[in-house]
């Protein structure tokens, strides 16, 4: 008998994979000029559609950065995600050593999200609209963060899930503006201080 032709997965509509195309070059062109630079026109070269299509699924600016700030903290949340599974594997002793490797790698390989990151959190403070979305992007920042900590034997409550999240921010922010290359041994001894804290039982 012969078998069966493959199936092939059905393709994104068209629509659809339209608007995934003009959020992802919304956030291309947030990283070169900024939300305050970032026009259809642009957005519209930068994905290789006519002008039309963004008019047609943003209607204003404002429409597309927010839609790029959900896309980034979708984006963001996905891979902050993976702590939780790899921490099951860490140690209290470890902890600070693989928050490093994390942070070192929001500024090397991920540098170009990490920007965007930084200037949309930046648009949020300014626009009042955009808020809910950070919002959710810290809650659900704090939950992998709390489990991180949870899994290397410390209470994980979510004032220390918070605090080490404004610590890690803070830090990359830092090193994206720092000449010269990653300082991973500095980097290593400013978290090893505050890890040490959260998982001492008070």
């Amino acid at each position: 008998m012969p078998s069966a032709p493959p199936t092939n997965p059905a393709p994104a509509p068209r629509g659809a994979a339209r608007r995934a195309a003009i959020t992802e070059a919304a956030l291309a062109v947030i990283a070169r000029v900024g939300p305050d630079g970032l026009t259809h026109r642009l957005v519209a070269a930068e994905a290789g559609l006519p002008l039309a299509a963004t008019t047609y699924w943003f209607a204003s600016k404002e429409d597309m950065v927010r839609a790029a700030l959900q896309h980034a903290a979708d984006r963001d949340l996905e891979h902050v995600e993976t702590l939780r599974t790899a921490s099951e594997r860490w140690t209290r002793k470890t902890l600070a050593t693989h928050l490093t490797r994390f942070i070192e790698d929001a500024c090397t390989t991920r540098r170009a999200n990490a920007v965007v990151d930084c200037a949309l959190w930046l648009e949020a403070l300014r626009r009042p609209e955009l808020r809910p979305v950070a919002h959710q992007w810290v809650d659900a920042y704090a939950d992998v963060l709390a489990a991180v900590l949870r899994n290397v034997g410390a209470p994980g409550g979510r004032d220390d899930a918070e605090l080490l999240g404004a610590a890690i921010d803070g830090i990359i922010s830092h090193q994206l503006v720092a000449s010269g290359p990653f300082d991973r041994a500095a980097v290593a001894k400013r978290l090893g201080r505050l890890t040490a804290a959260l998982v001492t039982p008070g």
